[in-house]
């Protein structure tokens, strides 16, 4: 058998996953949290050198051996030795920003937080409680923690989750979370974590929808699952309302008007069908075909085409096609066609597939080295950015400037932040990321973030464009607020990242972005960020 065929297993200790290795391979990455994984390389091989016996000479009796002075002697030079290893950690400590004896408690807690984590509304306190998938690595046990918004203290931890139970769904309305171990449904009291109901259904989640695959819609909790299972439970009891079996396996749930909308695909063309929650029956079938100038074929959506929702919730936007690429506007309540853009030299099918957003009135869809307009009110189209040197993602759009992610494909990859007039197109701004890549997708930092590296993540907030370094060696998150309107920044706010032993870390998890808080995972530990004034509220554990 060769090294590739004897396939090791190693245990992520972010989140426990066990993540197959070949034999060849000393590194990899976790799959469910994104660590670099590194096993031991063997030792070369020991070579056993030929003794050759010799008489052994004995020692005349009248000589004398005076061992006290040496041995005091060794009893003292290991005291130095043992003193200077402890100032050589103490001083590795330290420059981890570690310096009292709590940081170091909680540098070594068994405790590992890991993404996603879910951020709930702490009721009365106006404070955010946090839900987090937990893994202890003392006792190889996965559980999620209620962490109290006031106090920063776990409030409960469930029973312990399945021992291959790497991710898990979530969900909150009222009084209860609503949670899933693999194929089991679960209620928890939100004050005591009582378990209220439990249910199953026939599969686990698909992979890339976890949370929006697990909706609670007004008395029903929703569930997909991989096998193309759609079930309808009663939110408070956790009774079997509805089930159905779709046809095909979409990985996407969405909401439009309090209804459920799903891909499905019952023979040659893939519709979305509208289905009430309260009884499960289908209430529209959308059939969008894009035809148009540049082939005489015509394109259905594919399975995970992307779908955006109207903020009034009344209407849906499908972007989908190969061969011609078409966006559709769909009303929800009839389910008639309002309008079609057919959207000349593009194609919605390639990589991470059209990147997309709403804002005032216009959908932004960015396709590779293009980025169009398109006017939610009659479809009217037209192309914004044009530029073969750079592929773009949409991010956020105020006062006339669209603030979009720019990825430089032409020579040494580099990732920027542009203002872009939405009227001209002309590049108003720019903000270059030198040697730092996104903590979001598409094209995610992954492994590890060591000396010299950074990674960063953006949100618009009232305050202006907030921009989030993570960087290594000193171990820190810098905060740093552009204007939307010309870029012009406020500087950088180091934040150290206390509790981090070691030259690097692995790369953080953004879980999302609350008012003015920003909420992120670093090394094992749940970080809340206050955007306003650039200080960490609290890190768990």
């Amino acid at each position: 058998m060769s090294d590739i065929d004897n396939v090791r297993a190693v245990t992520c200790p972010s989140c426990g996953a066990r993540v197959q290795m070949a034999g060849d391979k000393y590194q990899t990455t976790c799959k469910y949290c994104g660590r670099l994984l590194e096993r031991p390389r063997p030792a070369p091989p020991v070579v056993t050198p030929t003794i050759i016996q010799t008489p052994m000479y004995t020692a005349p009796e009248t000589i004398e051996v005076h061992t006290g002075r040496w041995g005091l002697f060794s009893i003292v030079l290991t005291l130095i030795l043992l003193g200077a290893a402890g100032i050589g950690i103490y001083a590795a400590l330290q420059s981890s920003g570690i310096t009292d004896l709590s940081q170091i408690t909680s540098a070594f807690n068994p405790l590992r937080a890991s993404a996603p984590a879910l951020i709930i509304s702490g009721g009365d306190s106006g404070q955010l409680d946090a839900l987090i998938y937990t893994y202890d690595t003392s006792k190889d046990a996965r559980f999620l923690s209620y962490v109290d918004g006031s106090s920063h203290a776990v409030r409960w931890q469930t029973d312990p989750l399945g021992k291959d139970t790497y991710r898990v769904p979530m969900a909150a309305s009222g009084k209860l979370v609503y949670a899933m171990d693999k194929t089991r449904v679960m209620a928890l009291n939100r004050q005591t974590g009582q378990v209220a109901w439990e249910a199953s259904v026939s599969d686990e989640l698909p992979y890339s929808c976890y949370n929006d695959c697990l909706r609670v819609v007004g008395q029903r909790v929703v569930v997909l699952a991989k096998d193309g299972g759609l079930y309808g439970l009663d939110a408070q009891s956790g009774r079997v309302v509805w089930n159905t079996h779709l046809k095909s396996t979409p990985d996407q749930l969405y909401l439009v008007n309090d209804q459920i909308a799903v891909f499905d695909q019952p023979d040659k063309a893939v519709v979305l069908s509208i289905i009430d929650p309260a009884d499960g029956s289908e209430r529209q079938t959308l059939k969008p075909i894009c035809s148009g100038s540049s082939s005489s074929f015509t394109d259905d959506p594919s399975l995970n085409s992307p779908v955006l929702v109207d903020p009034d919730q009344k209407s849906l936007y499908i972007l989908f096609g190969f061969f011609n690429s078409c966006v559709q506007r769909w009303d929800a309540a009839t389910g008639r066609m309002t309008w079609n853009a057919s959207i000349e030299d593009a194609s919605f099918a390639s990589g991470f597939g059209p990147r997309s957003m709403l804002s005032g009135g216009t959908i932004y869809v960015a396709n590779e080295n293009q980025l169009v307009t398109i006017s939610m009110a009659d479809g009217k189209w037209r192309k914004l950015i044009d530029d073969p040197n750079y592929e773009f993602t949409p991010l956020a759009a105020q006062d006339g400037v669209l603030i979009t992610r720019a990825k430089r494909t032409r020579g040494t990859t580099r990732f920027e932040m542009w203002g872009v007039d939405t009227t001209t197109g002309k590049q108003v701004w720019q903000h270059p990321f030198t040697g730092s890549e996104p903590l979001d997708e598409p094209d995610r930092k992954a492994g590890l973030i060591e000396e010299g590296e950074s990674a960063w993540t953006a949100h618009l907030t009232p305050k202006g464009l907030v921009v989030v370094q993570a960087m290594a060696q000193p171990h820190q998150l810098s905060v740093e607020t552009l204007n939307p309107a010309n870029g012009v920044s406020s500087g950088q706010t180091p934040v150290p990242l206390t509790g981090i032993v070691g030259d690097f870390y692995s790369v953080p998890d953004v879980v999302g972005w609350t008012n003015d808080t920003s909420w992120l995972v670093v090394e094992g530990r749940l970080y809340a960020l206050n955007l306003a004034n650039s200080t960490l509220v609290y890190s768990w554990p």
